[in-house]
């Protein structure tokens, strides 16, 4: 038996450069400014090492705390601010076809690898985020791409949010701060958010093959919108018909992904008719 022991090591003012070409469009995320401190190092499971990391990425940054053995056994806390999301907007548009234009995530959360358990807790806050849809429009000319805001909100926060491999995922609060969607149904009946997503064909599944993310429990305890909006449109009409629904306030309880429980909804609207907003 040999037994191994460092003290210290450090990483200072760092770069790495993750590039992904597997995507129709390769991907390259840099993070900056790395910054990582390990010390204790030992191969005496009883004996944990303390590890810090901070790292920057665009305008955002990150940074982790923790201890570890080499168990494995694994608790920390991770502290994200403002990063932004469009830094992974080639693998965004590899499974739909939209573009983030805006949006920044931040977030604390608790860590922890036990038993070979994985866990989270914590809370998540995406802000100002505006997703595009692409689209090739007569009007536009031919093969130019037009964009057009699909999705918005000022503020998501994302309250009380916990994972267990055991218990799936359960939410406290779901809150959105001045959300806005449109809906487009098309002349054939399909519609604008239907054509977001890119499929592909998959291949048959396996004999007595079970999926784990099919059977984990999703619940979102309440839900509460402030302000929300959502421009609809229905050209599958004889008579095109295009409304705004404004001002939308309410609530909805309960909702998961297994349990056949009938979610309680309040709500408060204002209904007008429009021509598209210069503000949306």
């Amino acid at each position: 038996k040999w037994d191994l022991q460092v003290d210290e090591f450090t990483v200072g003012d760092g770069r790495f450069t993750f590039e992904d070409r597997s995507l129709a469009r390769p991907a390259t995320i840099e993070f900056e400014a790395i910054s990582s401190r390990l010390t204790n190092i030992t191969n005496n499971a009883d004996i944990p090492m303390a590890l810090s990391f901070s790292a920057a990425l665009g305008s955002g940054n990150l940074s982790l705390a923790a201890e570890l053995t080499n168990e494995p056994v694994f608790q920390g806390e991770l502290k994200m601010n403002n990063l932004p999301i469009n830094a992974v907007q080639r693998h965004i548009e590899s499974i739909a076809r939209v573009t983030v234009k805006t949006g920044n995530l931040s977030g604390l959360l608790a860590l922890g690898y036990i038993e070979e358990q994985p866990s989270l807790a914590g809370g998540l806050q995406i802000a100002d985020l505006r997703v595009d849809e692409l689209r090739i429009g007569e009007a536009a000319g031919e093969g130019q791409r037009d964009s057009e805001t699909v999705l918005k909100w000022l503020q998501l926060n994302a309250k009380e949010l916990q994972y267990s491999s055991a218990d799936g995922i359960s939410l406290g609060h779901l809150e959105l701060q001045q959300p806005f969607t449109r809906i487009v149904v098309n002349k054939d009946q399909t519609t604008n958010l239907g054509a977001l997503l890119i499929t592909e064909d998959s291949p048959a599944p396996v004999e007595n093959e079970t999926s784990a993310a099919a059977d984990m429990d999703i619940v979102v305890y309440r839900t509460t919108v402030t302000d929300g909006s959502l421009d609809f449109s229905d050209l599958s009409l004889p008579l095109h018909f295009n409304t705004l629904v404004s001002d939308l306030n309410g609530a909805i309880t309960t909702i998961s992904s297994k349990e056949m429980v009938p979610a309680k909804t309040v709500s408060y609207t204002h209904l007008r008719a429009h021509e598209t907003p210069e503000h949306l």
